[in-house]
């Protein structure tokens, strides 16, 4: 996930983000959710708004 979210970072910063990696982001959330630590909750779910959020805007609204 780490990964995915450095790829991430470089597209915001050159202004913009792809489906791809926003895609790619909620399956590894999806992962981690049923595999998470306590305590990691609150960041897993906190990426996971983001990412949705980033899809919204892209006009896709995944379940």
């Amino acid at each position: 996930m780490l990964d995915v979210l450095q790829e991430m970072k470089v597209d915001m910063l050159a202004g913009k983000v792809t489906e791809g990696h926003l895609n790619r982001l909620l399956a590894l959330v999806q992962q981690a959710k049923s595999s998470s630590e306590q305590g990691l909750d609150d960041w897993i779910e906190d990426i996971e708004l983001r990412a949705r959020v980033e899809l919204a805007k892209l006009g896709h609204f995944p379940n």
